[in-house]
Parts: structure tokens; C-alpha cells; sequence
């Protein structure tokens, strides 16, 4: 079964949760909850 990775920017990510309901979303750049930067190599969110 083929699969697909689709990469969102952070800016389209939260267009499409708020668009979910979500209002409250927390970012992060890794799993330690470092903040995000040019640098990260995750993007990490948390939305309620």
C-alpha cells in the first residue's frame, strides 16, 4: 500500500487547525519542548 508524506508550513498548520476549532495551539521545535526556530528539525503542535 503506498503511503505520502505531506509537509505543512507553521502558518498553513494553524490556518487548518483553527479552521478545525482548535484555538489554543502550543509550539514546539523538538520533543523537549524547545521553541521553535529556523533550526528545529520538528514542529511540534499541541492544540486544544
Amino acid at each position: 500500500m503506498p503511503s505520502e508524506l505531506r509537509f505543512r508550513t507553521q502558518a498553513k498548520l494553524t490556518r487548518l487547525l483553527n479552521q478545525a476549532g482548535f484555538m489554543h495551539i502550543d509550539w514546539f521545535g523538538d520533543w523537549d519542548r524547545a521553541p521553535v526556530s529556523e533550526t528545529s528539525r520538528e514542529l511540534i503542535a499541541v492544540a486544544r
